[in-house]
């Protein structure tokens, strides 16, 4: 009979040092910054009038109107990679 109780006395005592670290990670966790956050220098500084400016091309009715009626028809992830193509090197 003494023996369970230690027994019991021992497992309480097991369980309550694992449930105080458990908790214990949980808080340090949640408190801890793990970004950091680093401020970049620029290098050069940029002018934009040495960028050229670039004049939309004027619509075209007919084109615009073909493509009102395929891109609702289009999935999301095709959207995307029409998209995500132009960025490719062309071949």
């Amino acid at each position: 009979m003494q023996k369970q109780l230690h027994m019991h006395a021992i497992k309480s005592l097991l369980l309550s040092i694992s449930l105080l670290c458990i908790i214990s990670l949980i808080v340090v966790g949640c408190t801890q910054n793990k970004s950091k956050v680093v401020q970049l220098k620029p290098t050069t500084q940029v002018h934009l009038e040495d960028w050229p400016i670039i004049k939309a091309l004027p619509l075209d009715p007919a084109i615009e109107a073909q493509i009102d009626t395929i891109l609702p028809k289009l999935t999301l992830e095709q959207k995307v990679g029409q998209v995500a193509s132009q960025s490719l090197p062309k071949r």
